[in-house]
């Protein structure tokens, strides 16, 4: 009977211990599940500004696409206007010969009539 006391008090504290080791890994699995949200949400942080910074980007490359092009359309009409000035700048120079020409058949056909006239 002391033996089976012995063993009976043995397997009660082989299972107290065995409860301890327990309690200790419910304890050690809370923290690892604890870490593991953390790490979540630290992942869907960055996630979300990565998301944002992207947003950014595209929204940047956008705007400065958009520069772009009115800058382009600027230089355009820009060089566009400087072409009609020297158009118009050509089409004055050129009535401007023709007025030149005429005046100079003009003084010719007077030197030829006073010519003719002695």
């Amino acid at each position: 009977l002391k033996q089976d006391k012995e063993q009976a008090e043995q397997q009660i504290k082989d299972l107290k211990q065995d409860k301890e080791q327990a309690e200790q890994q419910i304890k050690d699995l809370k923290q690892d599940k604890e870490q593991l949200e953390q790490q979540l949400k630290d992942i869907m942080q960055l996630k979300e500004q990565s998301e944002q910074k992207l947003h950014l980007m595209k929204q940047k490359h956008k705007e400065n696409t958009d520069q772009e092009i009115l800058h382009i359309k600027q230089q355009h009409a820009f060089e566009l206007y400087g072409r009609e000035q020297q158009f118009h700048q050509i089409s004055i120079e050129l009535l401007d010969l023709r007025q030149q020409k005429e005046q100079a058949e003009l003084k010719l056909k007077l030197l030829d009539l006073k010519q003719f006239n002695r």
